[in-house]
C-alpha cells in the first residue's frame, strides 16, 4: 500500500492471536468473526481479492462475505487470470458497478481511486462510511445533531441503492444517537436518505385559500398507495449536478413535468423542511410561483388533451391539471399525500 501512497488504515482479516485449531472450544470463532464484521462496516472500501484455487485457497467464507457486501457501493473486486470459479462473483460485479482487476496491484489502485481523496473522521465518526459520509444529506444531519447537543456513538451501513456507478440514490444508516438532554441513548432506528428536492407550488389565488388553483402533477410512483394507481404532487425533483442550485432544479423540473418555462425572478423561496422527519432525512427546498391567467388556462389545455411531459429516459411520465385547493383537501381523494397539502398551505396562508 506504501508503494500506491496510501497511508490509513488497513485491516486484514486475522486476528494476531487467533489460533484456527483450538477457536471452536474456546469461543474464538465467533470473536474471530464478530471483529471481522466491526471492522468490514467501519471499512470505507473492501477488496475482495479471490485468487481462488479449490484445493488450496477455495475462499468459502469469501464468497458469504461478497455476498453481504456486493450491493453495499464499499466493494472492489480483484481475481487473478488463472482464478477458479470466479464468474458468479464477476456477474453480480457488473450488476452492482463494482470494479474488477485480475492483479493484486491494480485493485489496491482501484481501492484508492475509490477512495479518492477520502475525508478525516474521527472517534465514532469513522463508523460512517464514506459513501455515506460525503452526501450534502448526512453532512446536514449531522451538522444539525451537533448543534443540538447530541452524540454519535455508533453507526452502521445497512443499504445503498445505486441507479449507476457513481450515482447514489438511496440509503439507509443505522445509528445509535446520546441525547444530552435526556442523558439516555436512542438506539433502534435507522436514517433513511436520498438527494434533496426542489418542489415548487404554481398556484393563482381565489377568494379564499380553498378557491385558490393550483398545478398537480400526476405520476406512477411504485410506492403509490391508493386505489388510482398514480399520485398527484406538486412539481418538483433533484439533481445529480452538485453545482446546480435548488432554484435552478426548480425551474428545470416545472419545465420537464408540466412544460411551463418561467424565469427566476418570479420563484419565491421557502424554508427547506423534511418530508418524513420520522423516517428519512432528506429536505424538500420549497417555492412558489404565483401564475398569470393565461398560464393556468394553457395548462388547463393540455390536461384536456392528455400531454404528456417528463423524461422519458428517467421511466419519468407526467400528466398536468388544475384543481381548486378546497377539493384538494376534501378528504375523499388520498392520491395527494400529507406533505404536498402541508406545502401548498404553507404558501397560500402566507
Amino acid at each position: 500500500m506504501k508503494e500506491i501512497g496510501y497511508d490509513g488504515i488497513v485491516y486484514v482479516p486475522e486476528l494476531r492471536d487467533f489460533a484456527p485449531f483450538v477457536s471452536w472450544e474456546l469461543d474464538g470463532y465467533d470473536k474471530q468473526v464478530n471483529w471481522e464484521t466491526e471492522t468490514l462496516y467501519a471499512s470505507d472500501v473492501i477488496l475482495f481479492w479471490i485468487p481462488r484455487e479449490l484445493t488450496t485457497m477455495p475462499g468459502l467464507t469469501t464468497n458469504d462475505e461478497y455476498g453481504f457486501w456486493k450491493s453495499s457501493g464499499k466493494s472492489v473486486l480483484g481475481t487473478p487470470p488463472d482464478a477458479k470459479k470466479v464468474s458468479y462473483q464477476q456477474y453480480w460485479g457488473k450488476k452492482y458497478y463494482i470494479p474488477n482487476y485480475t492483479s493484486l496491484k491494480d485493485s489496491l489502485q482501484g481501492c484508492m481511486d475509490k477512495i479518492g481523496e477520502g475525508a478525516k473522521r474521527t472517534d465514532n465518526e469513522v463508523k460512517v462510511p464514506l459513501l455515506i459520509w460525503m452526501t450534502y444529506e448526512f453532512q446536514n444531519w449531522y451538522k444539525n445533531l451537533l448543534a443540538a447537543g447530541n452524540e454519535l456513538r455508533d453507526a452502521r451501513q445497512q443499504w445503498t441503492y445505486h441507479v449507476s456507478k457513481d450515482k447514489l440514490f438511496f440509503w439507509a444508516l443505522y445509528v445509535d444517537v446520546y441525547i444530552t438532554k435526556e442523558g439516555r441513548n436512542k438506539s433502534n432506528e435507522l436514517i433513511i436518505s436520498r438527494p434533496d428536492l426542489s418542489s415548487v407550488v404554481l398556484y393563482k389565488k381565489g377568494v379564499s385559500v380553498n378557491d385558490a388553483q393550483v398545478v398537480l402533477v400526476k405520476e406512477f410512483r411504485s410506492p403509490g398507495c391508493n386505489s388510482s394507481g398514480y399520485v398527484w404532487e406538486i412539481p418538483g425533483g433533484s439533481s445529480w449536478n452538485k453545482n446546480e442550485t435548488p432554484l435552478q432544479t426548480a425551474i428545470e423540473e416545472v419545465h420537464q413535468e408540466c412544460g411551463l418555462t418561467i424565469a427566476a425572478e418570479r420563484f419565491r423561496a421557502h424554508t427547506p423542511r423534511q418530508l418524513v422527519a420520522t423516517t428519512s432525512v432528506h429536505r424538500a427546498h420549497l417555492f412558489s410561483v404565483e401564475l398569470k391567467q393565461e398560464e393556468i388556462d394553457w395548462v388547463v389545455e393540455q390536461e384536456k388533451s392528455g400531454k404528456r411531459f417528463g423524461v422519458e429516459e428517467d421511466t419519468e411520465m407526467t400528466y398536468v391539471s388544475v384543481k381548486k385547493v378546497g377539493d384538494i383537501i376534501s378528504g375523499n381523494d388520498d392520491s395527494v399525500d400529507w406533505s404536498v397539502i402541508g406545502m401548498i398551505l404553507s404558501v397560500l396562508n402566507v
